[in-house]
């Protein structure tokens, strides 16, 4: 057997790490704009991640977004930080999601928030106070859900 130069040996596994760099990185978490749409405009990011089959809100929206639909999905919760760096958010849609449950504190950073659709999914309680933090809010949807 043919023994291997030090500088060959190290050709090698940089071609091995180079080999499984670049088949991992199909594995990789993908960040929102690279599931969703992501469009720049001189207010900010219009994100839209609609009909994409989610089961959680992704994690990562860009700080400037201030349009977001994630409409037509499979989520089944709002959790508290789902939102939580969109301060800037005024259009936020989770329409005709599955959505039963939403935490407490799940909207309270989106302070600049004016309009929220939830209408189309299974909510049946919500938390009292639980818009208490959206001081801008103008529009408010929660049509056809199962509210007692």
């Amino acid at each position: 057997m043919r023994k291997l130069n030090k500088s060959r040996l190290v050709g090698l596994l940089k071609l091995i790490f180079l080999a499984v760099i670049s088949w991992s990185d199909g594995f990789a978490a993908k960040t929102p704009c690279q599931l969703c749409s992501c469009v720049d405009s001189l207010a900010g990011e219009v994100v839209t991640c609609t009909d994409r089959n989610l089961s959680t809100v992704p994690r990562g929206f860009p700080a400037t977004s201030y349009v977001l639909r994630l409409g037509r999905n499979n989520l089944t919760r709002i959790s508290r930080g789902d939102f939580w760096n969109l301060s800037r958010l005024t259009y936020l849609s989770l329409t005709e999601n599955k959505i039963r449950y939403v935490e407490s504190g799940s909207f309270e950073n989106l302070t600049n928030l004016e309009t929220l659709y939830l209408r189309y999914n299974e909510i049946t309680y919500l938390e009292p106070g639980i818009f208490n933090n959206l001081t801008n809010l103008v529009f408010l949807d929660l049509m056809y859900n199962q509210i007692s």
